[in-house]
């Protein structure tokens, strides 16, 4: 689980596991744990996909940073960024009948991940950065 720290008063949207010392709400009574108020708040998240993804959807203001100690996106798996349906047009061929597998599986979701960071990510990692 990851606890994602909204501050709008230093304007950093900081990313941390559950268990980091680094992140400690009852230190900021201000702020409230599961929604956002005035000065900001607490989010929980299964993983770091789907908090970033939050962040941006809800276009939440501020930088996305991951904390350097507890380091979140160690064991990242990318999330998918979006899905597209994507249909597959008949051909108009008598193969083509309603009961063939070919037609029930016309409709498929392609799920598209998030390949230059990932990129960028590991070419700094092995390459150093620029």
């Amino acid at each position: 689980m990851f606890l994602v720290d909204v501050d709008f008063e230093s304007g950093v949207n900081m990313i941390h596991r559950l268990e980091c010392i680094h992140v400690i709400p009852e230190n900021h009574p201000e702020k409230m744990m599961g929604e956002i108020g005035d000065m900001g708040g607490y989010l929980e998240f299964g993983n770091v996909g789907e908090a970033v993804r939050y962040l941006k959807n809800n276009k939440i203001t501020g930088l996305i940073y991951h904390c350097p100690y507890c380091k979140p996106t160690k064991k990242f798996t990318p999330e998918p960024a979006a899905s597209l349906g994507v249909a597959i047009n008949s051909s108009g061929c008598d193969a083509c009948s309603v009961d063939s597998a070919y037609m029930k599986n016309r409709r498929k979701t392609v799920e598209v991940t998030d390949t230059k960071t990932i990129f960028k990510r590991l070419s700094e990692k092995f390459l150093g950065s620029k």
